[in-house]
């Protein structure tokens, strides 16, 4: 996820749908597909304003990728664009294209959470200002049919 590389390990790789409520993570993997879905967060250290991104990487090709750190160096002018809305594969605000986690997180302005969907599936849900909502489902079929579907909502005119 984010600035992780696909690698060897000497970990075992686990087949099958996980879910971490306490991290907001949700993975699927087969032989052949890799889907993850973001949405909450443990701690808003290193947090970025990454909820309801996706990866995918089917038969060894990513498809579709997070951007994630690439650098520590806050001298770099790319680094903190790199952790806004803009530079993951969500579903987002315009209005909020450029604000920094600790803005969004740390002063309560978005929450977050994920969930399972079935043996094969998540959705991934927030809120911002208490006024928009966001709501991405994703559903794995067996024969790796990808069905995502995605919900705005806003009290704002």
């Amino acid at each position: 996820m984010g600035d992780s590389s696909l690698q060897k390990t000497w970990y075992d790789s686990h087949l099958g749908n996980h879910l971490s409520q306490r991290t907001g993570l949700w993975v699927y993997k087969s032989d052949e597909l890799y889907i993850s879905l973001k949405s909450g967060h443990d701690s808003i250290v290193h947090k970025h304003v990454d909820d309801s991104s996706i990866t995918l990487r089917y038969r060894g090709t990513d498809f579709v990728v997070d951007s994630g750190f690439c650098s520590y160096d806050y001298r770099d002018p790319r680094v903190p664009m790199l952790k806004t809305q803009r530079a993951h594969s969500g579903l987002f605000f315009r209005e909020l294209d450029m604000e920094l986690p600790a803005k969004m997180y740390r002063n309560r302005r978005m929450a977050a959470a994920i969930f399972g969907h079935g043996d094969e599936g998540a959705i991934a849900h927030y809120t911002v200002d208490g006024l928009h909502t966001v709501t991405r489902s994703i559903s794995i079929s067996r024969d790796h049919c990808i069905e995502m579907t995605d919900v705005f909502r806003s009290q704002k005119n």
